[in-house]
């Protein structure tokens, strides 16, 4: 389990890179291990 948090009160460029690293991370379970993955992202 992996959970990425990007807190309201940053900036909204910081919560973007917080959505592309957990977006990263999800490629790579996915690519490299071949596990099932579930991404939630909500603002």
């Amino acid at each position: 389990t992996v959970l990425v948090f990007g807190q309201m009160n940053e900036p909204s460029g910081a919560r973007l890179r917080v959505a592309l690293s957990a977006l990263a991370q999800a490629e790579y379970f996915r690519d490299e291990s071949g596990a099932e993955v579930l991404l939630f992202i909500d603002n």
